[in-house]
């Protein structure tokens, strides 16, 4: 994905902090979704930030200690995207749900 357009104002980059806040604001989002169990939309916005953090260093918009500092936040969220990966039997199946009679 490219960000770029989101750091254009004007013509102009609006630099490390507002890299900086694009990428907090989309880590809140991760969060809230998770607290109100939206695991699809968590998981999209867990995708969403880790192509921005991505992007943005690539982009020179974020620092190398700035980008390890997000790499770090997202580790919470990588240990439960994993099992999810690894194991995708865990995911309800309404057909698993059927009634014995």
């Amino acid at each position: 994905m490219d960000f770029s357009g989101v750091m254009r104002n004007g013509g102009s980059a609006m630099g490390n902090k507002g890299a900086k806040l694009c990428i907090e604001k989309e880590l809140l989002n991760v969060q809230l979704n998770l607290e109100n169990n939206y695991k699809e939309n968590a998981y999209d916005a867990y995708l969403n930030v880790k192509a921005m953090i991505e992007s943005f260093f690539e982009q020179g918009e974020i620092s190398k200690w700035a980008y390890k500092r997000y790499i770090r936040k997202l580790k919470k969220y990588d240990e439960i995207y994993a099992e999810d990966e690894e194991n995708p039997e865990n995911e309800e199946n309404p057909e698993d749900k059927k009634e014995i009679s």
